[in-house]
């Protein structure tokens, strides 16, 4: 199964882009920023669109919008248990596009093609009302911010695709800023956005971790590629099946003027799921440094030790003791039986006396993902 999340930078039905999206062969595409899609496209998949919100409450001229190879069964809203959120919710109803997807392989989805604008929700309109419990450490309040607080509420079951353009990225945020000695625009809470979806159950595909680098996915109007404002993330109960995830190659996209963002593209497998979806616990990973296992090249794993981390210890020691799988592992000619759990972060995980061990679920590799088209 192959899924895409591509803002398309308003291609016409008689852009280039088409044939290009066709020739990758995605089973699910989320698309946003669409200005018309050729018949030759809509005539291979199932889709939906609908028109983007501007900041004055009119409909843009472009879309956000899902193509499926198989069937939308049915358009889903999202909402939340505050009347406010809600009113908000059906303000970017266009910029939020939800609905339930049955795949030609049968596998059913929960899906949300994502476009949020770099504007805020106008202060007029929520003057008097605590927004705390709902927006980041940002002072404004974001379409992702609704978005988040809607998941909260919606995501218990089934598997969900959350992508889009999300116009975050960790180094728009002071901190990452100050670190990297960048001098663009400071707008803080963008980090946020990222672990709270990460918190609620998902695993983002191209950048599964906060230690992993950060991928650029756009191109500004001055040439600069720097941000990765593109995310795609897949509930825990899908991602370890992700067999890899790359972005478009910048030669094709950027160089033939395609789109001014790179597609995400994500290859799922067979693989073990559940259908219950489990939020991560971010305590336990904040600020864990991995080893990697350099004397086992044949086995590539990364491990820590109990002692110097004892509560993420604990906390994995606990999944495996509840809802580890019993597995034969041959290295070297010996075959041994352990218990790994699969967190749905995209690795397993094991232990071997005081140390934990983690590596790359369904993979015998820990190899980085290659950016480039086949």
């Amino acid at each position: 199964m192959r899924i895409i999340t591509w803002n398309v930078h308003r291609a016409r039905k008689d852009s280039p882009l088409w044939d290009f999206l066709l020739h990758l062969q995605p089973d699910l595409v989320l698309l946003q920023e669409v200005g018309c899609i050729p018949s030759h496209v809509t005539n291979e998949f199932d889709h939906l669109t609908r028109p983007a919100i501007a900041e004055d409450g009119s409909p843009q001229n472009f879309h956000t919008g899902v193509l499926a190879k198989g069937k939308i069964i049915a358009e889903v809203s999202l909402s939340s248990d505050r009347e406010w959120v809600n009113r908000e919710l059906e303000f970017f109803g266009g910029n939020l596009v939800g609905c339930r997807v049955q795949l030609s392989h049968g596998s059913e989805l929960h899906v949300v093609s994502v476009h949020s604008p770099f504007w805020p929700v106008d202060k007029a309109k929520l003057a008097g009302i605590d927004v705390s419990q709902v927006r980041t450490t940002n002072p404004h309040l974001f379409a992702t911010d609704l978005l988040w607080y809607a998941l909260k509420n919606m995501v218990t079951t089934g598997t969900w695709i959350v992508g889009g353009d999300f116009n975050s990225s960790e180094t728009f945020d002071p901190d990452w800023r100050r670190r990297n000695r960048k001098n663009w625009t400071r707008i803080p809470g963008s980090a946020q956005t990222l672990r709270r979806m990460r918190a609620l159950g998902f695993t983002e595909c191209l950048r599964k971790s906060e230690q992993d680098p950060i991928i650029p996915t756009f191109r500004h109007s001055r040439g600069r590629i720097d941000h990765q404002i593109d995310h795609l993330f897949v509930s825990n109960n899908l991602m370890p099946t992700l067999e890899e995830c790359k972005v478009g190659a910048q030669s094709i996209i950027f160089g033939k003027s395609l789109s001014d963002h790179l597609p995400v593209i994500a290859d799922f497998g067979e693989c073990r799921t559940t259908s219950q979806v489990e939020p991560t616990n971010e305590i336990s990973m904040a600020g864990v440094m991995w080893t990697s296992a350099s004397s086992y090249p044949d086995a590539p794993h990364e491990y820590v030790l109990r002692e110097r981390y004892p509560d993420t210890y604990a906390f994995y020691q606990e999944g495996i003791a509840q809802k580890g799988l019993e597995e034969p592992f041959t290295l070297r000619g010996r075959t041994a039986t352990y218990r790994y759990y699969y967190a749905g972060d995209g690795y397993k995980y094991w232990t071997i006396g005081n140390v934990l061990n983690r590596a790359l679920a369904g993979r015998s590799t820990h190899s980085r993902f290659s950016h480039e088209w086949d």
